[in-house]
């Protein structure tokens, strides 16, 4: 009853009234109709020109509810760019519950790590391994587990065979850099070129957001200093409102 009453107030308006369609969406969505919801969210996110957080979350929570994980992230990736500072401890909320929702053996193994199983967390990564031999975030998870047993260069090893699959893994390549710092086996250059690869806003390790801060806030300059409390910011954000299997 009550989507039919917005289908028709909708029609009244030419579909023009972004509160309209706000309601549709979600009405539509909670029917199981979910290319109608999908489509309407668009049409508010169109109407509107991504002025409003609402629209961004109304179109993830459409692509989540067909599983479409991908168009949801790259939907999120687009409202960190679009949206302004204050919405952005939402947006990262709203990525990390969406990385725990597709509950991968990649994702179950973040959990045993940040409980410190770490038999339990070889065997996710080892069941991942099994169903794709080349994965840039396994490589990662792998380099977590070394890292935190206290195996620096094993660590090591294992995020550049990370990035030797996916380049820009942000994660990684701040991983990387920190324990290229702590081994004293490259220079500042380097580290700084490996911390300029990354955007602190795409970044959902609040480890790697830590850690990219330490860098920026050795560079010591009024940009840098900055850019690192940015940062920690995020890393905060993160820290306090992931769930536990993200919290690395």
């Amino acid at each position: 009853m009550l989507g039919q009453v917005l289908k028709r107030a909708g029609n009244i308006t030419s579909m023009k009234d972004p509160n309209i369609l706000y309601l549709l969406s979600l009405q539509i969505d909670e029917q199981r109709k979910l290319e109608e919801a999908l489509s309407y969210a668009k049409s508010l996110l169109n109407l509107e020109g991504g002025s409003n957080i609402k629209e961004w979350l109304l179109l993830v929570r459409a692509f989540s509810a067909q599983k479409r994980f991908v168009d949801s992230e790259t939907i999120l990736d687009a409202a960190l760019d679009q949206t302004g500072k204050w919405d952005e401890g939402e947006l990262l909320r709203t990525k990390a519950k969406l990385q725990t929702a597709q509950g991968t053996s990649q994702g179950r193994s973040y959990l045993y790590i940040s409980l410190s199983r770490w038999q339990a967390a070889e065997i996710c990564l080892s069941k991942s391994k099994a169903i794709s031999s080349f994965s840039a975030v396994r490589n990662h998870a792998t380099g977590v587990i070394y890292e935190r047993k206290g195996k620096p260069k094993e660590a090591l090893n294992a995020f550049w065979s990370a990035l030797d699959i996916y380049p820009d893994l942000a994660p990684s390549l701040i991983s990387a850099a920190g324990l290229l710092r702590q081994l004293g086996s490259q220079s500042d250059a380097v580290v700084k070129k490996l911390a300029d690869e990354c955007s602190p806003s795409h970044i959902m390790n609040p480890s790697a957001c830590y850690n990219l801060g330490l860098l920026l806030k050795d560079e010591d300059t009024p940009s840098s200093l900055e850019e690192a409390a940015e940062c920690f910011q995020a890393a905060a954000i993160l820290e306090d409102s992931a769930p536990a299997s993200l919290s690395l």
